[in-house]
């Protein structure tokens, strides 16, 4: 099964500039006790420099949300075009993989600068949380059917 998911960060209010930035888009997919997501993005305006974080996180409700230790995974392009032109997170993208937990999620979050501009825009995307429901590392999105209470957000920090 896969999931997709789309954030579109743009005119961020308050900020110099109103630019649309960055258009941003990831799917979810589940092999075994794999999880795997493909980010992608792109641009409008160029861009200083662009990072992409991949975490795998607990997904029960005691552990909510804390990244399994030893699943971050990061990528950095610098000086991105506004040619429209796709960036992938390389070929097969962020991969998290974890057998010990009977629900977990990925979570990507994108941060950029734009060459002029103090400070940073970012934007995050959490998948369902996937279930492990009879115990044979054999996860899927169809026994859970909640998101995380916070599962998209974007923003811009000065520094």
């Amino acid at each position: 099964m896969s999931l997709l998911g789309r954030a579109v960060a743009r005119n961020v209010r308050g900020h110099p500039g109103r630019l649309r930035l960055l258009h941003y888009n990831q799917t979810h997919s589940l092999n075994g006790s794999q999880m795997i997501t493909k980010p992608g993005f792109t641009t409008s305006t160029s861009l200083k420099l662009l990072e992409a974080e991949g975490s795998l996180l607990h997904g029960s409700h005691t552990t909510e949300g804390e990244v399994v230790s030893g699943t971050t995974d990061c990528t950095s392009k610098s000086s991105l075009s506004a040619n429209g032109t796709w960036h992938p997170w390389g070929t097969n993208g962020y991969k998290s993989y974890s057998k010990d937990y009977d629900n977990h999620a990925n979570v990507v979050e994108v941060s950029w600068e734009k060459g002029t501009y103090p400070g940073y825009w970012h934007v995050f995307q959490k998948s369902l949380i996937a279930h492990d429901a009879d115990g044979n590392n054999y996860y899927d999105f169809t026994s859970v059917t909640y998101m995380f209470e916070k599962s998209v957000d974007s923003g811009y920090h000065t520094g």
